[in-house]
């Protein structure tokens, strides 16, 4: 999660359900590769902060992401302190 640093953490949590190229081109402004994503992202995804809408095809062309119940309280807890 180098990029908190970089970037607005804002960035990280869709308000609303995302593909991957719009949380990380459009939020992030990082390319949408793989790398990045792996990065980037995936640990999101293992601290259970962002959600799969396609759980059991994570690698699906449909598949779109959306903030946890634990990302939006990670989420208004960095807004309040920020």
């Amino acid at each position: 999660m180098e990029l908190i640093n970089k970037h607005n953490l804002e960035g990280f949590f869709p308000e609303n359900v995302n593909p991957t190229e719009e949380i990380l081109e459009d939020n992030l402004n990082i390319s949408n590769q793989t790398k990045n994503f792996k990065t980037h992202i995936e640990s999101l995804f293992e601290n259970k902060l962002l959600g799969r809408t396609i759980k059991d095809k994570p690698t699906s062309k449909l598949q779109k992401y959306y903030t946890t119940p634990l990302g939006k309280v990670v989420l208004a807890v960095y807004k309040k302190n920020k």
